[in-house]
């Protein structure tokens, strides 16, 4: 932010992930989305340049928090690469991303 202004954060009605939470079994990524009304929501796992390796969640929820877990397969049903991963969330005109790692 420029000019020193207070950041505010993301707006009412924005859709937030949680923070990463650890898992029991290897390989799994389990996440939260918060959503301030029922709407669309959109979840996608992203690795190394931004290839997009799957999608968590895409269609409508309802208000409140919903627990996500990705099994760290892509498309085809093949292991996504250990490391750094991206996560994005989109709905109701915000969108965020998280890091994990796998």
């Amino acid at each position: 932010m420029t000019g020193g202004g207070k950041h505010s954060g993301p707006p009412a009605t924005a859709a937030l992930l949680g923070a990463p939470r650890l898992n029991r079994f290897p390989g799994r990524v389990r996440l939260e989305e918060v959503g301030p009304r029922a709407g669309r929501v959109r979840v996608v796992v992203f690795v190394g340049e931004g290839r997009r390796v799957a999608m968590m969640m895409d269609g409508e929820r309802g208000p409140g928090r919903h627990p996500l877990e990705w099994d760290g397969l892509v498309a085809g049903g093949a292991e996504a690469p250990a490391g750094v991963c991206l996560v994005r969330v989109s709905g109701f005109g915000w969108g965020e991303t998280r890091r994990v790692v796998r």
